[in-house]
């Protein structure tokens, strides 16, 4: 999926209530006018139209759940990237205090470790939302075989 893809489901007009309708007693009209349907005809072809439609509703909130999680991932990005420069920049302050012969090894180590936790810290997140939003790509993808079957 490319951002534009994931992006363009936001600019999807979604069908007023009053077009539902419309659409709904089209679907009706058309299948009570075919001569050669049941009753059970109808009730079937019914259900389908009931069953697209879930269909298609599902697939809207999985790509707007896809978005909202796609941007929330970037913008965690950006600022795990933020602090990660940030601990690039306290190691190098800390290694050039290290080289001072009145430096102390304890409080270096202590530094030290304490960067690593934090950049570690990042880290997990970051993968923690990698495997959710991977979660919700299959999401998406599983919704998107069920719509492209309804030849909508």
């Amino acid at each position: 999926n490319t951002l534009n893809t994931l992006r363009y489901v936001g600019r999807v007009k979604e069908p007023t209530p009053l077009e539902e309708g419309r659409h709904s007693q089209q679907v009706a009209a058309i299948s009570v006018n075919k001569v050669s349907s049941s009753k059970d005809d109808l009730i079937q072809t019914l259900e389908v139209q009931n069953k697209s439609s879930e269909d298609v509703i599902q697939y809207h909130e999985v790509m707007e759940d896809l978005i909202e999680m796609y941007d929330e991932f970037v913008c965690y990005n950006n600022k795990n990237l933020a602090t990660e420069q940030e601990c690039i920049n306290q190691k190098a302050e800390l290694n050039e205090k290290a080289d001072h012969p009145d430096s102390h090894v304890d409080e270096y180590v202590d530094n030290l470790s304490a960067i690593i936790s934090k950049q570690i810290d990042g880290l997990h997140g970051q993968q923690k939302m990698l495997v959710e939003f991977r979660q919700r790509l299959t999401a998406e993808e599983t919704a998107s075989k069920r719509v492209k079957r309804l030849h909508i």
